[in-house]
């Protein structure tokens, strides 16, 4: 992992923090389970089981980025981040719906550090994805304002978290986050088309043949009466170059 974090920006500190986390756990475990310490062992595989998840996702998303840089516009890329987005901020709504059903004693939600710890990472995770998007995107519009608010919201989703303040209206806010993630892809895919249609019409337009105007019009009449003139009067021979002459100044005046 520390080798590759030197050849791309892709893997950095976190990474390399979390894999030395399992190497050294798993390192920890053995003694345990060789001397029967059974329930330091059960903590510490959750610990360990914890760890493994948090880097799976941070390598998904690493495949992610990778994948989606490989082809198709910068309209599909972009749509196809977005649409990853949103799909991670359902499940992750999903998953703090799930916690808040576990009851402790006193009958309300049970949620131990570590499962606020993932939330919180979760979060992180989607919130850094979304600033990728945001180092992508030129200029000052509409689109970076919204990106911009997207990414406060996650970061004060990530502070309640870790704050251990996750109730009904946490839940609230992220779901409208997930809506405006959504809405964010519809505006996206409609933009796309407008472009596209565009795009279209301007390579079937062919613009019509302008008109003759009506002095070009009354200058073409003219000049074939008198060449309808010269063909029927006999002139003489030696007349021809003069007459030539003649047609090729009416021509050029």
């Amino acid at each position: 992992m520390t080798r590759l974090s030197k050849k791309t920006i892709l893997i950095d500190s976190n990474h390399i923090a979390v894999a030395g986390s399992i190497i050294r756990q798993f390192a920890a475990i053995r003694p345990m389970l060789a001397k029967r310490e059974y329930n330091d062992s059960l903590n510490l595989s959750s610990q360990i089981y914890y760890n493994i998840s948090i880097l799976n996702l941070m390598l998904i998303d690493i495949f992610d980025t990778l994948n989606s840089s490989k082809s198709g516009s910068n309209m599909d890329q972009l749509m196809a981040m977005i649409k990853k987005q949103a799909e991670a901020q359902a499940k992750l709504n999903a998953k703090t719906k799930d916690m808040m059903k576990k009851r402790g004693e006193n009958g309300m939600p049970e949620l131990s550090d570590d499962a606020l710890k993932s939330l919180a990472f979760e979060q992180q995770m989607i919130r850094r994805s979304l600033e990728r998007i945001m180092d992508s995107t030129e200029g000052d519009g509409e689109m970076a304002r919204k990106l911009r608010e997207l990414r406060s919201e996650m970061q004060n989703l990530e502070v309640e978290y870790l704050k251990k303040k996750v109730d009904s209206k946490v839940q609230s806010r992220q779901k409208v986050l997930h809506e405006r993630l959504l809405d964010m892809q519809q505006a996206l895919f409609k933009e796309k088309e407008t472009t596209e249609r565009k795009a279209e019409r301007a390579k079937n337009y062919a613009p019509a043949k302008p008109a003759d105007s009506i002095e070009a019009q009354k200058y073409e009449k003219r000049e074939l009466k008198l060449d309808d003139a010269v063909k029927n009067e006999k002139y003489p021979r030696s007349y021809e170059k003069i007459i030539e002459l003649y047609f090729e100044a009416v021509k050029k005046m």
